[in-house]
């Protein structure tokens, strides 16, 4: 799970446009999309088109709104679709 988490975090610090979210990337334990970061809907989508390359999974509209926004629900649900592979 640490490996995930690791992962995640570089994919935002990529998709974070500054320092100062890049910062907030590193201290928060779950950072938030809306509220830590502000991501516009571009970043957003940027957020979700790596995740996907980089693990090769396919989010699946029912699941990609909830997933998106929280990051410990993503990190588990990555781990679930990765542990299988």
């Amino acid at each position: 799970m640490e490996k995930i988490d690791r992962r995640l975090r570089e994919i935002l610090y990529k998709v974070a446009e500054d320092e100062t979210k890049r910062q907030l990337i590193k201290e928060k334990e779950q950072p938030d999309l809306l509220k830590d970061l502000a991501f516009d809907s571009v970043a957003i989508i940027e957020w979700m088109v790596c995740i996907e390359e980089e693990f090769k999974l396919s989010f699946e509209e029912s699941d990609a709104v909830d997933l998106i926004w929280n990051f410990g629900n993503l990190k588990e649900w990555i781990y679930t679709k990765t542990k299988s592979q």
